[in-house]
């Protein structure tokens, strides 16, 4: 197992320190001042700086410290976008591991502040590979805290303007205002295109509306009320009793029946829609009749006799 020392980055701000003789341009010092800049960020390895500014910091001039960045370079230790100030240590998250899913969380304001650019692109990428070897906590963790950069900047660099090239006639060395012009070319006019017919009849058609669509709707807007004091079954009820066996052709409900189904509804507060007061009589007509036929069976009429009782004359 490998052994670490843990060095406090203020360490480049010690009073002691700094006065020691400083280092001279090389590419070994710069990559332990790497591993513990000051401007560091919470996200392994990356942090925003540029060339210059690095150079100033470390003490070196700029031409030593781009001999001594490019020894590091040249061995994959590092790499940087100069252009987007950015620089990264590729094996640094191997080495300064998360301890936790909340430490990845902990990198969501860092990650926003890096510059967008390419390298950003793979320092995601790497970082996403390594959290989901830690497992599925580590791996939710950084996708919530480290969105994936935009892809506009893979291309962000605009293309140099062509460089306009000089008529043939002054390359050869003849000034522009001797030269014979050309006459002018006619505009040929396009043809017209004919506008198009207007829409008739036959090429506009509505869809049709489905009667059963309609009915569900017309339905679902309808309001239950109570029996209105004037109620009378409809011919559809009356022609449904027919065709029931309940009445017989051209016959009527009897009207005291009528009145006491909507003296019942109006006791109990029953709430329907206008429709369906129909199909609550009809099922009230069909208990009426099953109580009738109990009824008699239960209570059969007197026998009737076709002769007079006889009595003995003794009696």
């Amino acid at each position: 197992m490998a052994r670490y020392s843990k060095i406090d980055r203020r360490i480049h701000s010690d009073e002691k320190f700094n006065n020691l003789s400083p280092p001279q341009p090389c590419g070994r010092y710069l990559f332990f001042w790497l591993l513990t800049a000051p401007n560091l960020s919470a996200v392994p390895g990356a942090f925003r700086c540029g060339e210059s500014a690095m150079a100033d910091e470390i003490g070196w001039s700029l031409e030593g410290f781009r001999e001594a960045f490019a020894e590091v370079l040249r061995e994959g230790m590092v790499k940087a976008d100069w252009k987007a100030r950015f620089v990264w240590l590729p094996n640094a998250c191997k080495y300064n591991a998360p301890e936790s899913p909340n430490v990845v969380r902990s990198w969501r304001i860092p990650w926003d502040e890096l510059p967008e650019c390419a390298l950003k692109n793979e320092v995601w990428q790497t970082l996403k590979d390594f959290t989901q070897g830690l497992g599925n906590g580590f791996a939710k963790a950084f996708d919530e805290a480290c969105p994936k950069p935009s892809a506009k900047t893979l291309a962000n660099q605009e293309p140099e303007p062509e460089q306009k090239q000089k008529p043939v006639i002054e390359r050869v060395g003849i000034p522009a205002a001797r030269a014979r012009k050309p006459p002018p070319i006619a505009a040929v006019p396009e043809p017209q295109q004919p506008p198009p017919p207007p829409p008739t009849h036959e090429t506009v058609s509505s869809p049709k509306p489905d009667p059963a669509k309609l009915e569900r709707i017309r339905a679902a807007l309808e309001v239950a009320t109570n029996i209105p004091a004037d109620w009378e079954p409809d011919e559809p009820t009356l022609e449904r009793l027919r065709m029931d066996g309940i009445l017989q052709p051209g016959q009527r409900p009897p009207r005291e029946v009528v009145v006491a189904f909507r003296a019942h509804h109006e006791a109990q507060g029953t709430l329907r829609i206008k429709r369906l007061w129909g199909a609550e009589f009809a099922k009230w007509m069909a208990r009426q009749r099953t109580y009738d036929t109990e009824r008699a069976a239960r209570n059969p009429a007197p026998k009737v006799y076709d002769k007079p009782l006889e009595f003995p004359e003794d009696v």
